[in-house]
């Protein structure tokens, strides 16, 4: 793992987060999170924050090439990845480079506050169980 990236579980929910997006960073990243995708049953929805704020963070060439394979991989697993995000317009581009990547069996929604973000996981949660 690198100083640029962590992740950490909050009850039910995996946090992955950016300190700064170092191709190395993005690199472990993605390795953790196909990771953690693969390894939950298929029968099992996975729920997922990414907490890409920070000055130093950016959606580099290497985050967006990563985020393509990861995502495309998994394409019609089940499950939920808020993505938390430093500016309000952050998530504008986000989906729009996410829509390039056709329907995915999970659903992906995007934030600028925390707590909305750990509350929309929690009431997905809530419904699913």
């Amino acid at each position: 793992m690198t100083d640029d990236f962590y992740t950490e579980t909050v009850d039910f929910i995996e946090v992955f987060k950016f300190v700064r997006s170092t191709d190395e960073a993005v690199e472990a990243w993605a390795h953790t999170l196909d990771q953690l995708i693969a390894d939950t049953p298929k029968s099992e929805l996975f729920y997922i924050l990414l907490d890409v704020r920070g000055d130093e963070v950016t959606f580099s060439a290497a985050a967006r090439e990563q985020s393509k394979r990861v995502f495309s991989k998994h394409q019609k697993r089940k499950g939920y990845i808020a993505m938390l995000f430093e500016w309000r317009t952050s998530p504008y581009f986000a989906r729009l480079f996410f829509s390039t990547m056709g329907k995915l069996g999970f659903k992906l929604n995007y934030f600028h506050q925390e707590d909305t973000a750990y509350s929309w996981l929690r009431q997905m949660y809530a419904e699913n169980e």
